[in-house]
């Protein structure tokens, strides 16, 4: 009992850490978007909890209001990455035909391609937007996913449970989704927030190197790039989006190292 109370607390906390700037945007106290550039670099006050940037804007809204940004997005596109990724895993794990041989070709010539060269490709269809950093992540994870959930699911049709439901006359989807699906589920949320941590690297580098997320909409990479312009005046600006994306690289992956302790 001792194990599984300490085990629930570690998730709780971590989840509840991943929850903190997607719900409670509520706390942020100013507006992160309100410029005086009367009071621009202001040191850290009783209004101004982080102090304000180059243009009188409150940093600490602007990092909780970021933070909601990238962390909110990450967990959208893991759960449209975990959704896809393991119903397209289980069903190719299954399938011999001709179809999944062609398709797996397509796969590892698409992986191969650095994530940032599509992006690119996407950005110029559809222009710098959220639905754009989304499909990039999505296409740069979803594959890889795939690929982890169809070989966890060819293990376990080798072993005994699968081959006696087998016997017994149950379907080849029933085996996947009824019986595999439960014994490695523990595995690809683990694999999910693997991803998640390489995501919030990958929409902070991408806003870096000016690939953001459109006019209205700021991410903790944003502000690490607006603020390297100052870092001699206010060197706060840039350190303070970078610890959070390093807490929160380091939250997600200690969350699935947490997931794998589940027997």
């Amino acid at each position: 009992w001792t194990g599984k109370v300490k085990y629930r607390i570690k998730i709780i906390t971590l989840i509840t850490l991943i929850i903190i700037p997607i719900v409670f945007d509520h706390l942020i106290p100013n507006s992160p978007f309100t410029v005086d550039t009367s009071k621009k670099f202001m040191e850290i006050s009783s209004k101004y909890l982080l102090g304000t940037d180059n243009l009188g804007r409150c940093e600490l809204s602007r990092l909780l209001f970021a933070g909601k940004i990238t962390v909110g997005l990450v967990v959208m596109a893991s759960f449209i990455i975990g959704i896809i990724g393991t119903i397209l895993g289980l069903l190719l794990s299954i399938n011999d035909s001709l179809f999944k041989t062609i398709l797996l070709s397509i796969m590892d010539s698409i992986t191969a391609i650095p994530t940032i060269v599509y992006l690119v490709i996407i950005v110029g269809i559809l222009d710098n937007r959220v639905v754009t950093v989304i499909i990039a992540l999505v296409l740069s994870i979803v594959l890889r996913l795939t690929k982890f959930v169809m070989v966890l699911s060819q293990e376990e049709q080798q072993k005994a449970y699968c081959i006696c439901a087998k016997c017994l006359g149950a379907s080849n989807y029933r085996i996947v989704f009824i019986h595999i699906l439960p014994n490695i589920i523990y595995r690809v949320l683990s694999y999910l927030s693997l991803s998640c941590a390489e995501m919030i690297m990958m929409i902070s580098g991408f806003s870096f190197i000016g690939i953001n997320l459109g006019d209205t909409k700021i991410d903790w990479g944003f502000m690490l790039n607006e603020g390297r312009k100052y870092f001699n005046i206010m060197p706060s600006l840039t350190i303070y989006p970078m610890i959070l994306i390093i807490l929160y690289s380091f939250v997600f992956n200690t969350l699935s190292n947490v997931i794998k302790e589940k027997k």
